[in-house]
């Protein structure tokens, strides 16, 4: 740990901060440094942001843990949705087109917010709609009802989303406060198949609407510790702390970022990867009831076997990746998935094919940060937030496509097209990481750290 805090000390994007507040006498040695009245205010917003940060990230890790509930818990309730509604398979997953609306419309409106309200009307707003969801999901209105319920939830997720990620990145302990939120969100999306599973097989008549009781109690919780940790982060501060990023994010010209081909290869790459994950959690469950004949709770540890076999490869695999090289290590861990997602579609007992199904989830931990820093590699440094806020919501359109894809492919030819749709998947990001290597580099000297 010190050894971490002696880096940071000496980290040059800190050398700034004293850059030209300097008196030189003429004598290097007789130098001394005198902070501009800028300098200080930073200083001191920073000083006071570190002394209260500890509930904030334990507020933002509640937070991440509760939306990783909801979005991986929409697997198990498909089933019951279906039977519930008297649903298709193409008519329930309408659900996955409806969910990355609300967060791509949130990717809009996020900056807007906080600008007019600061951070803590993120804070509110956020968990506000989690619980507006929750109720909706628990009086089990008409199924249209329940779509805009979904989307009211997903908006409130992706302004929580993009605000913590955002706070987390500027913190000095970026990294670490980011994997424990990262890390809390895995956490949820692995209990929450297993818990929504289990109690909606517990239910008389399988009411699955139970669950989001459930999920109306965490709400209120996250609405309480949210507010209680920001509620100092009002719009005054918000625009003390941020007004140096602001213009200089503004200064950007977008189509110096969008008229750069890695942008546009990262983005499909993105595409079929966050929806390749969202065909999987989303209709696993399905395929293990259907086409396995597995109980809803064996089928809802499959889909916690996924999400707990992805949160172990983002912990295990970064480290792999730093000594084999990024290139050489993704193309590995795509090769591994794709054999293990044969393996899958082909071995047909249970247990083994939770076991197969988490280490598919293994090998995909680290592809979506990978893609992030290989993209960065090949950017100025000025537009990176625009890059990565772009690519990210393309891949949530990935998330509301390919799933949907895949419901009215099942409509017609049945559920147990999923293994062949993953392959697919796989091949098509296979093809697209091997394409970055060949573009033009626009930063070169960033551009060289990733050559293996």
């Amino acid at each position: 740990m010190r050894f971490f805090w002696e880096r940071r000390s000496r980290s040059p994007e800190l050398g700034p901060l004293l850059r030209e507040d300097v008196a030189d006498d003429g004598d290097n040695h007789d130098r001394q440094y005198s902070p501009s009245p800028q300098a200080t205010l930073d200083n001191q917003i920073d000083a006071q942001t570190q002394t209260d940060s500890m509930p904030k990230i334990m507020a933002g890790m509640f937070c991440f843990a509760n939306m990783g509930l909801f979005l991986s818990s929409i697997g198990v309730l498909l089933p019951r949705l279906s039977v519930y509604y008297g649903l298709t398979d193409a008519q329930v997953s309408l659900i996955f087109l409806f969910g990355p609306v609300g967060y791509l419309i949130a990717a809009q409106l996020n900056r807007l917010i906080h600008a007019r309200l600061g951070r803590i009307g993120v804070a509110v707003i956020g968990p506000l709609l989690h619980v507006v969801t929750s109720v909706g999901g628990a009086v089990h209105p008409p199924f249209a009802v329940f779509l805009i319920a979904w989307a009211v939830g997903s908006f409130g997720t992706g302004l929580l989303d993009g605000s913590l990620c955002a706070w987390a990145g500027a913190h000095e302990n970026a990294n670490v406060v980011s994997g424990l939120l990262h890390g809390s969100f895995s956490v949820g999306a692995g209990l929450g198949p297993f818990l929504a599973g289990t109690l909606i097989e517990s239910a008389q008549q399988e009411q699955w609407y139970y669950w989001y009781y459930l999920l109306l109690s965490t709400s209120l919780i996250e609405l309480c510790t949210m507010v209680i940790a920001f509620r100092c982060e009002n719009v005054k501060r918000y625009h003390e702390q941020n007004n140096n990023a602001t213009t200089q994010e503004d200064s950007v010209n977008p189509a110096s970022t969008f008229s750069r081909g890695v942008v546009w290869i990262c983005a499909t790459y993105l595409l079929v990867y966050v929806g390749t994950e969202a065909v999987i959690s989303g209709w696993i469950v399905v395929f293990m009831t259907r086409i396995r004949h597995a109980s809803l709770y064996e089928s809802g540890l499959c889909s916690t076997a996924f999400w707990v076999g992805m949160a172990c490869g983002r912990l295990v695999l970064g480290i792999v990746t730093e000594r084999v090289g990024l290139r050489r290590a993704v193309t590995v861990y795509l090769v591994f998935a794709m054999l293990l997602n044969i393996l899958f579609a082909v071995v047909e007992m249970t247990l083994v094919s939770a076991i197969l199904i988490a280490f598919v989830g293994f090998f995909f931990g680290p592809l979506f940060p990978s893609s992030i820093v290989m993209l960065l590699g090949f950017l100025p440094k000025e537009t990176h937030v625009r890059a990565v806020s772009f690519v990210a919501s393309i891949g949530q359109v990935g998330a509301a496509l390919l799933p949907f894809a895949l419901g009215t492919m099942a409509q017609g030819i049945g559920i147990q097209s999923l293994p062949i749709v993953v392959s697919i998947c796989i091949t098509v990001m296979f093809m697209g990481w091997n394409l970055f290597p060949h573009l033009p580099v626009n930063a070169a000297p960033d551009e060289l750290n990733h050559e293996d």
